[in-house]
């Protein structure tokens, strides 16, 4: 039978706004008896306490309650517009970055921690940030404007990467990933088909995923 009825979808903002909803049209296309209800938020949403369906999130499973499906890794980069460099210079090593205006996350320390894997193995470093935000969406945007240097998912900025709008930068040297992308919702014995065709569909825009910069 065609999944049909309401489903109630929560998406992280920046994520969400810029990945996810572009996805959509095809999945409404697919399967017109879905009703959508998206939520954008970056807190960890109760999906049982706020009867949500399905959360899609970029975060470590803690909740044993949930089912968990991993949809994508979280690779990071280190990335800052041409106009930065030109003013600024290239940083060659993760030592460099002293001298340069990085740009970090409000109130989330770990991560203002970056690390990097190299020829003398993993070295980490705590930035200091005369400008921090939490929003990725506000960093990404100063980044762009050639404010400063950002740490980022390359799920966000790729399509930048790509574009040449940002230039990825020491990639002599390994970021360790961030948490994986992944789909969550609650258990049961007969998952509902609704559910099951989202989080498949989700799977399916995943296994390739063009936004990548070192995607062909």
């Amino acid at each position: 039978a065609e999944p049909r009825g309401r489903l109630r979808v929560s998406l992280p903002s920046a994520f969400g706004h810029r990945l996810i909803v572009p996805m959509l049209p095809a999945f409404i296309d697919r399967h017109p008896a879905v009703e959508l209800e998206l939520m954008f938020t970056d807190a960890i949403v109760d999906l049982l306490a706020e009867a949500t369906d399905v959360a899609v999130r970029v975060a470590a499973h803690s909740d044993s309650r949930l089912v968990m499906r991993r949809l994508a890794p979280n690779r990071r980069v280190i990335c800052a517009s041409p106009r930065y460099l030109e003013r600024h210079g290239m940083p060659t090593t993760p030592d460099d970055l002293q001298d340069h205006i990085c740009l970090g996350v409000t109130a989330r320390g770990g991560l203002n921690i970056w690390e990097f894997d190299g020829p003398d193995g993993l070295q980490s470093m705590r930035i200091r940030s005369p400008i921090e935000a939490n929003s990725t969406e506000a960093l990404r945007r100063l980044a762009l404007a050639g404010i400063g240097i950002i740490r980022m998912s390359e799920i966000l900025v790729g399509p930048d990467i790509k574009a040449g709008r940002l230039t990825a930068l020491l990639t002599g040297y390994n970021h360790p990933d961030g948490a994986p992308i992944c789909a969550v919702y609650p258990p049961g014995r007969i998952l509902s088909p609704r559910v099951r065709v989202f989080v498949d569909f989700l799977a399916e825009q995943f296994a390739n995923p063009p936004w990548l910069h070192g995607a062909p």
